[in-house]
C-alpha cells in the first residue's frame, strides 16, 4: 500500500538514485508495444521528486514510437521504498492514424553509489 502524503523517515530519496520500468501499451490499430528503460536522475520538486524516462518503443506492426516524460512524485511504501507513477500516450501519425496509452509504476529506487 503506498501513501502519496507519507514522507520518509529517513534521507534516501535525497540520495542520487534511478528507477527501471517496464510496460505495454494499449492495443490500437490490433497491435501493442512494449516500453523499458531506466530513468533518469532525480528531480527535485517541492519536498518530493520526479524523475524523466524517454526511449522507444519495441517495433511492432512495422513502427515504433518515441517518447519522453516524466514521473509523478514518489509514492511511499510502509518500509520507506518508494516507486513512482507514470502515464501518458504514444501516437503514429501514419495511415491509419493511432494512439497507445501507457500506465504503470516504476520499480524500486536503485541507488548508485558511483553519483
Amino acid at each position: 500500500m503506498y501513501a502519496r502524503d507519507k514522507k520518509p523517515d529517513h534521507d534516501y530519496d535525497q540520495r542520487p538514485h534511478v528507477h527501471e520500468y517496464r510496460n505495454e501499451t494499449s492495443v490500437d490499430d490490433r497491435h501493442r508495444h512494449r516500453m523499458e528503460g531506466v530513468t533518469g536522475p532525480v528531480v527535485q520538486v517541492g519536498n518530493s521528486h520526479i524523475h524523466y524516462l524517454c526511449g522507444s518503443t519495441s517495433f511492432d506492426d512495422g513502427h515504433r514510437h518515441l517518447y519522453t516524460d516524466y514521473t509523478g512524485p514518489a509514492r511511499y511504501s510502509r518500509d520507506n521504498s518508494h516507486v513512482h507513477e507514470y502515464k501518458g500516450y504514444v501516437a503514429h501519425a501514419g495511415d491509419p492514424l493511432h494512439v497507445h496509452k501507457y500506465h504503470d509504476k516504476t520499480g524500486p529506487a536503485i541507488y548508485n553509489h558511483f553519483y
